[in-house]
């Protein structure tokens, strides 16, 4: 074929443009398909994570309502020991020589 060698290289050239310019656009192709995966992992992570979140939350409260109960009956508890002392306290106040109740005897 007559053509120079100029105009050789150049069609070379051209080719290999082609050619890099298509394989630009696979490795975009492939890139863009390989984003996808991590996309829907960190999706689901943050799912994950919301969900421990509001088990978190949950757990939060209930501890804290424990909590209030615990104090609550501790404060009963207490009321409860001083009543007893008041009533125990009251009859020795008028006459020392009764004897003490036993602490084993059911509450009223």
């Amino acid at each position: 074929g007559g053509s120079t060698p100029a105009a050789e290289v150049s069609q070379l050239e051209q080719r290999r443009a082609v050619d890099h310019e298509r394989h630009l656009a696979e490795q975009e192709r492939v890139a863009a398909r390989e984003s996808e995966t991590p996309k829907r992992e960190i999706a689901s992570l943050e799912n994950e994570v919301a969900a421990l979140e509001a088990e978190a939350a949950k757990a939060t409260k209930a501890a804290e309502e424990a909590s209030a109960t615990l104090e609550a009956a501790d404060a009963k508890q207490r009321q409860f020991v001083d009543e007893l002392k008041a009533e125990h306290a009251a009859p020795h106040a008028a006459d020392r020589t009764k004897t003490v109740p036993d602490a084993a005897a059911p509450a009223r």
